[in-house]
């Protein structure tokens, strides 16, 4: 034991007094958004979540393709939109979880599976596309131009 006198080592500035116990926040409901898409599109997903001590609450969305976004810190119960874009064509899991401003964590939530799926192009198009490039390397002109407009 030693003792200290008040105001030397200026430890009453980060000094918290227990006010009781705090628990974590409850597991967020299931993202709500769109289920299909396009990649390179952005798209905008939210979630709601609770504090039991009405904490305020930072929301965690891993989008299933290796990012994850944090929110600011919202109040307790308050929804968390947020916007974004997959580049590659897949299937996600996107899942959510908070933590409180005390740094206690809620669990993952369940997964909402999202598809951004492959488009198809028709092989006559794309046949007539490799004819048009070809006729324009040989006689420097297109025979067909609306294919390149379009």
């Amino acid at each position: 034991w030693f003792r200290i006198a008040y105001g030397d080592c200026k430890i009453e500035k980060n000094t918290y007094y227990f006010t009781g116990p705090n628990y974590p926040p409850d597991r967020p409901e299931k993202p709500s958004g769109i289920t299909r898409g396009k990649a390179g599109e952005e798209y905008t997903y939210s979630a709601t979540a609770i504090d039991p001590d009405s904490d305020k609450i930072r929301y965690y969305f891993d989008w299933g393709d290796g990012n994850i976004t944090k929110t600011k810190y919202l109040n307790s119960s308050e929804t968390a939109s947020v916007n974004y874009t997959w580049e590659n064509k897949g299937r996600y899991n996107i899942r959510v979880k908070v933590n409180d401003e005390h740094w206690l964590e809620s669990d993952w939530s369940e997964p909402l599976v999202v598809a951004m799926p492959k488009t198809y192009e028709n092989p006559l198009w794309l046949f007539l596309e490799k004819l048009n490039d070809w006729f324009m390397q040989i006689f420097g002109k297109e025979i067909l131009p609306v294919i390149s407009h379009l």
